[in-house]
């Protein structure tokens, strides 16, 4: 999750699910996002009834934490959005949120050697 650094989870070392009771959380274009699906159902799970907004643009979500309108939930706490702004720091959750992701493809069409060697590398590792 990402919160403004005068948010009161700013100074939390982690945070919990069940924090985010009541919490006005920004999301990017309802139903766009696989993120968006995984917190929604771990909230559900745990009984917690959050305040959700909506934007247009990513770039707003961050704009709006920065701006104490909310807190957001990302990825990849190293974006440089995040990163490079002083005023949004990341919190990782106590337990965190596991998702699983795969790769697809057209067996029928040309893929690139790049692509292979990519695909062949993600194949080592994958059941690890």
């Amino acid at each position: 999750m990402i919160v403004s650094c005068s948010h009161p989870f700013a100074s939390q070392p982690m945070i919990s699910i069940d924090m985010l009771e009541n919490e006005p959380i920004i999301m990017y274009r309802m139903g766009s996002t696989y993120t968006e699906r995984l917190l929604l159902e771990n909230m559900k799970r745990a009984g917690v009834h959050p305040s959700l907004r909506y934007v247009r643009e990513q770039s707003t979500v961050f704009d709006m934490v920065a701006q104490e309108c909310g807190i957001a939930a990302v990825l990849d706490d190293q974006v440089s959005a995040i990163r490079d702004n002083p005023k949004i720091t990341a919190k990782r959750f106590a337990r965190p949120i596991e998702f699983e992701t795969g790769l697809m493809w057209n067996r029928n069409k040309y893929l690139s050697g790049s692509a292979r060697k990519f695909i062949d590398f993600i194949g080592r590792y994958q059941d690890k």
